[in-house]
């Protein structure tokens, strides 16, 4: 069961809402207006039920990038 999960990333002024993982282990975020650049995100999940030793419930740190691309904002006078 998954019960902790660590997100670090670089670049977290992209975000309104920072990168996160739910229990069911879907990725969410959203970007801030008129941002764009690459973000690296480490994800680390845990299962804290206790069964195992504290050091063996963590997964191996996953790395990752979110690339937010630039749009072209139509003029407007």
């Amino acid at each position: 069961m998954l019960e902790y999960t660590t997100v670090d990333l670089s670049n977290s002024e992209l975000f309104s809402l920072l990168p996160q993982i739910n229990d069911a282990g879907s990725l969410t975020f959203e970007t801030d207006i008129n941002m764009s650049g690459e973000s690296t995100v480490s994800v680390q999940l845990s299962d804290i039920s206790g069964e195992l030793l504290p050091e063996q419930n963590y997964s191996e740190v996953q790395n990752f990038t979110i690339t937010i691309l630039p749009i072209n904002d139509a003029p407007h006078f």
